[in-house]
């Protein structure tokens, strides 16, 4: 849900557009890179197409991290 995704990007401490795989065709397509669109509107996109929010995430108690590459996993064990 768009609640969720705004935790999650509170607990990975980035802005939207960091949380975002801004190399898939659907965030070409629908022009996401424009500065007109929101912090609301992109949390409305990876809603609607959550293949646009990067991963692999791990999550532990209030914190997350992205987990790329693999060793910044240890970050939050």
């Amino acid at each position: 849900t768009e609640e969720e995704l705004r935790d999650l990007l509170r607990k990975l401490d980035l802005n939207v557009r960091e949380g975002m795989r801004k190399k898939e065709k659907i965030y070409r397509g629908l022009n996401l890179n424009d500065p007109k669109f929101s912090e609301d509107d992109l949390i409305k996109a990876i809603a609607e197409h959550p293949i646009l929010l990067e991963r692999p995430i791990v999550v532990k108690g209030g914190k997350a991290v992205l987990a790329r590459p693999a060793e910044r996993i240890a970050e939050i064990l």
